[in-house]
């Protein structure tokens, strides 16, 4: 099962779930606004990109808390303050991707 993991408000998020059912493609929507990840998505999440392509540089919360101009753990924050995350993900199987990534999808609909 693919799931799109996204906030509430991501305009990203919206087109991924439009996409994925105009496509008729079954997924799971994570809204990281009603749930945390469990400690299994982090670690597909973190095994499929590098820390610091997770994190989103041009959020609110980054540019708020001044996080360009600080030194820390990339894994920590992100796992402290999931809004730093670069949204929308697709995960499916223990692996993930930014969307838009038709080939992943592809894959994980087979």
């Amino acid at each position: 099962m693919l799931q799109v993991i996204t906030r509430n408000g991501d305009r990203e998020g919206r087109k991924a779930v439009m996409y994925l059912k105009e496509r008729r493609i079954p997924f799971q929507l994570v809204n990281l606004d009603e749930r945390k990840l469990s400690e299994r998505e982090w670690e597909s999440i973190f095994s499929s990109f590098a820390e610091e392509d997770l994190m989103d540089k041009e959020s609110k919360t980054y540019k708020k808390n001044g996080y360009a101009y600080m030194v820390f753990d990339v894994k920590e924050k992100l796992m402290e303050n999931p809004e730093l995350l670069k949204l929308p993900i697709l995960r499916s199987r223990g692996k993930c991707a930014f969307f838009p990534n038709e080939q992943f999808i592809k894959d994980a609909a087979e």
